[in-house]
């Protein structure tokens, strides 16, 4: 699932001729990641 998502927003890059804001992206794409691992270690603990 992250592998997908990186290439996602590395693809949207791209396609928008490589003009989005860097640092927006990748503080969204931080916060993907970071509510999977939570959500994947709070499920291992219960």
């Amino acid at each position: 699932m992250c592998r997908y998502a990186f290439l996602g927003f590395f693809l949207k890059f791209f396609w928008n001729g490589m003009d989005d804001d860097i640092d927006k992206s990748v503080d969204s794409l931080w916060e993907l990641f970071t509510g999977f691992v939570e959500n994947a270690v709070g499920s291992s603990a219960k």
